[in-house]
Order: C-alpha cells, then sequence, then structure tokens
C-alpha cells in the first residue's frame, strides 16, 4: 500500500481531481453529462471518483464492501 493511500483526505483530494481532469473531459466526449446521467462505482471507497459527477448533477450510486468507507 502506498503513502498516499494510508492518508484518505489527500488521496480522496487526489481521486477528485483525477476524475475531473481527466475522466470527465473523456467521458464527455463520448457522451452528455448532465442531471439525467447515472453513474455507478464499484469499490467506491470514500466515493472521491463520484464527486465531481456529483457536482454536476448527475444521480450517483457507489458501493463498496467495506462500510468503514462509505
Amino acid at each position: 500500500m502506498q503513502k498516499r493511500h494510508v492518508l484518505r483526505q489527500q488521496y480522496f483530494r487526489e481521486q477528485e481531481a483525477t476524475t475531473r481532469l481527466h475522466y470527465l473531459p473523456y467521458i464527455s466526449d463520448h457522451i452528455t453529462i448532465n442531471r439525467h446521467t447515472r453513474v455507478l462505482e464499484i469499490g467506491c471507497g470514500e466515493g472521491g471518483n463520484l464527486l465531481p459527477f456529483a457536482r454536476l448533477g448527475c444521480r450517483v450510486t457507489g458501493i463498496d464492501m467495506a462500510a468503514c468507507r462509505i
């Protein structure tokens, strides 16, 4: 496990930034992202990857085996 995985807040911010800067632009090239968009993340942890989608008004769902991470 990398040190950044132990520092949960830092890891959350990194996930959010990666999604906002890289995943969203890529996905936006292929589909329209709006309040009707549904996003499911399996293994979401604290949801850092889901946050940018939620901020755009998407309907997000995250599931994780570790209940303490949700």
